[in-house]
């Protein structure tokens, strides 16, 4: 996840006829995106986790 958010910010910071603030607007979209993946990620793993405790 990590990686594909550093891909995706190079890639937004390489593009041209694309002003600054929509620059910066979309890499914290991307951020956002990031960050709402990492917590469904740390709950499937706790649920999991919670789940392999039980037996």
């Amino acid at each position: 996840i990590r990686h594909a958010r550093t891909d995706a910010i190079n890639r937004i910071k390489k593009t041209e006829h694309v002003s600054e603030d929509e620059k910066k607007h979309a890499e914290k979209d991307v951020q956002k995106l990031h960050d709402d993946h990492l917590k469904l990620v740390d709950a499937a793993v706790k649920a999991k986790e919670a789940e392999i405790m039980e037996v």
